[in-house]
Formats: structure tokens, C-alpha cells, sequence
């Protein structure tokens, strides 16, 4: 009788295989989005300076220099600024004195461990961009 008994010893090892798989997929996730909300905060930094240097009073600035300051932040924060798209709208540098100016700044971000995963979630990701990250600051000018 005792050699039909079923041994429960490897049960524990069983659980702990098809959970660990879970739970690996969570935490690096929870590391893809943080590096993901680094961007963001490293782009919506950028279009603030931007957006201060074009708000500035006409004549002190250019749209070329806003651009290159905006860039220039990208690179301090470790960013590929060939791939970042700066957009400057609104009234513009060269807009009056109470007028808008809002500078965008949006980047196509990569997930390195769990893309395949978006890409199954959202089937409209290419493979080079599974999500589009967009920053935009909005100054009076002066």
C-alpha cells in the first residue's frame, strides 16, 4: 500500500515554477515602465526650457535655438536626439506680448524585455516604437 502513495515533496517546486514566471514578468515591468516615466520626466524638463527660452520678448530668440536648447537637455539626460521630434506651436517665438507659445517634444519609446508583450497587447506597435511618448510645455510670452 505504501508504494502508491503519492509524495507531495515536489509540489512546492511545481507552484513555485508557474509563479515564478509571473512574477519575473511583473517586477521587470514595473522596471520598463519606470524607465519609461524617467523619458517623460527627462522630455517634459525639456520642453520646459524650451518653452521658457521661446517665451521670451521678441527679438532675444530664435526657433533654432530653442530647438537646440530642447536638444541639448535631451542629451544631457542620456536621450537619442535624432530620434526626438521638437515642435514649437502656438503664437511662436516671434508672438506678442501676452500671446501662447507651447513647445512639444515626443519620442518613440522602445520596451527592451517586455515589447513582445505590448506588441500582443497593442497590435498597432511597430517594432522600432511600442509606445509614443509625448511632453508639451505652454509659457505666456512676454
Amino acid at each position: 500500500m505504501n508504494r502508491f502513495r503519492v509524495e507531495p515533496s515536489g509540489q512546492n517546486l511545481v507552484e513555485f515554477a508557474l509563479v515564478v514566471v509571473m512574477l519575473l514578468l511583473m517586477v521587470v515591468g514595473v522596471c520598463e515602465f519606470g524607465r519609461a516615466w524617467n523619458l517623460y520626466q527627462i522630455m517634459a524638463n525639456a520642453a520646459r526650457e524650451g518653452a521658457r527660452l521661446a517665451s521670451l520678448p521678441a527679438g532675444f530668440t530664435t526657433s533654432s535655438a530653442v530647438t537646440t536648447r530642447v536638444q541639448n537637455y535631451l542629451q544631457t539626460g542620456n536621450v537619442d536626439t535624432t530620434k526626438a521630434t521638437v515642435t514649437i506651436g502656438g503664437a511662436g517665438v516671434d508672438g506678442g506680448t501676452g500671446t501662447q507659445v507651447s513647445v512639444t517634444v515626443t519620442y518613440p519609446f522602445h520596451f527592451l524585455y517586455v515589447g513582445p508583450v505590448i506588441r500582443m497587447i497593442n497590435p498597432g506597435a511597430t517594432a522600432g516604437a511600442d509606445i509614443t511618448i509625448t511632453a508639451q510645455s505652454v509659457m505666456s510670452n512676454e
